[in-house]
């Protein structure tokens, strides 16, 4: 999921002045692999570009947005097994974990288009929307 999510949620969510770097550290651990640029990586000096690793309408998005999908749904899987109501102690008030999540999420929600943030939405029976909404007062605080 890693990989997946360093090409559909590349650099959006970083400010400019961080944008070289982010794109220097991520060519330089996961070099030009070609399962999500395609044979376009290996022609191409220096690599592809993180932002172009699986461009809007590719079919390396589309499989990078299956994979991500899939680890987002392990992580649902564990949240059902050992959480304890709308936060991961139960419903009083948030705990580590959940700000972990939500640090996560909003990473997410920077960096995909509205549409793609509506689909997580509705993964794994609305969980995430369920943590999304319940997060609004602290997401509101922090504006």
């Amino acid at each position: 999921m890693t990989l997946a999510m360093g090409g559909i949620a590349p650099h959006f969510a970083v400010d400019t002045g961080a944008q070289e770097y982010f794109h220097k550290t991520r060519r330089a651990a996961y070099g030009t692999n070609p399962a999500f640029v395609g044979e376009r990586a290996l022609s191409t000096p220096g690599g592809v570009p993180v932002p172009e690793w699986v461009p809007h309408g590719s079919v390396h998005r589309e499989k990078a947005w299956k994979e991500v999908k899939e680890g987002w749904s392990k992580a649902a899987a564990a949240w059902k097994t050992h959480a304890k109501g709308k936060w991961f102690n139960g419903d009083e008030a948030p705990v580590w974990v959940d700000i972990v999540i939500l640090g996560f999420m909003s990473f997410f929600w920077k960096s995909v288009t509205s549409s793609e943030w509506e689909d997580v939405m509705t993964w794994d029976e609305g969980l995430w929307k369920g943590i999304w909404d319940s997060a609004a007062p602290l997401r509101e605080k922090s504006d």
